[in-house]
């Protein structure tokens, strides 16, 4: 049986985007987990009528913390009517930022009632296979996005959002246009065509997909010239080190 509770409505305004509450509805209180095939970890079950984008796609966030206090992210997730966190970082845990560290976030959010999944292992920016690094040492994103299980998890990412959950992928980069959130995942599931991207800048305006891309290329991308898309801005280690 679906539980009763309250839907919010999202608006779009100026770049914002406010919640409000407005008649409760039934819906299927069914675990994320579930929905999109992964491991029972921290349960969100709350489900709400999916975000539309206003051209008929359904809406995933992206969002980064950078030096950002926890508290102050998650002010900024609860604005949005995040329920979802799913993390895409490759390595989710810091000595600097311990607070960021995996088990540490979900408990966190957890207790704020926003549910967490880490997915780095198939989305990250840094992953572990050599074959996804050219000669110098720059991931190329390009070479992910050919990985059956990066195809794989973005078509969980689909599901997740069609049956109407509010998802936000993490990364720890604060601005969209130097990570591989933008670049890689974000890129993929626009050119997908289920879902459309909308990123959380730092300061918590919401921008689209089209906007970051531009931040990156300068508008090159629409003449045909994306190599800054397909490539990390640094070398790397397939350990994650900087070279």
């Amino acid at each position: 049986m679906g539980s009763r509770i309250h839907s919010p409505i999202i608006y779009w305004r100026c770049g914002r985007m406010s919640v409000t509450n407005r008649l409760p509805i039934n819906i299927d209180t069914s675990t994320f987990e579930a929905t999109v095939g992964g491991t029972r970890s921290v349960v969100a079950n709350q489900r709400f009528p999916t975000w539309n984008s206003g051209d008929g796609a359904f809406v995933v966030m992206t969002i980064g913390y950078g030096s950002e206090a926890f508290e102050s992210l998650l002010r900024r997730l609860k604005d949005v009517g995040i329920n979802w966190v799913v993390d895409v970082r490759s390595r989710p845990h810091s000595k600097y930022r311990p607070e960021y560290s995996s088990a540490v976030l979900a408990d966190k959010l957890r207790r704020d009632g926003i549910g967490y999944l880490f997915m780095g292992d198939q989305l990250g920016g840094r992953p572990d296979d050599p074959t996804c690094y050219d000669h110098l040492g720059h991931v190329r994103y390009d070479f992910i996005a050919s990985k059956p299980a990066f195809v794989e998890s973005l078509s969980r990412i689909e599901t997740g959002t069609r049956h109407g959950y509010r998802i936000a992928l993490l990364c720890s980069e604060a601005r969209p246009e130097v990570c591989h959130r933008t670049k890689l995942i974000a890129e993929n599931l626009r050119q997908r065509g289920v879902v459309a991207v909308r990123h959380i800048d730092p300061d918590g305006t919401i921008c689209d997909h089209e906007t970051v891309i531009r931040r990156i290329d300068g508008g090159q991308q629409s003449l045909g010239f994306d190599d800054t898309l397909i490539t990390s801005v640094g070398a790397y280690h397939p350990d994650g080190s900087r070279i």
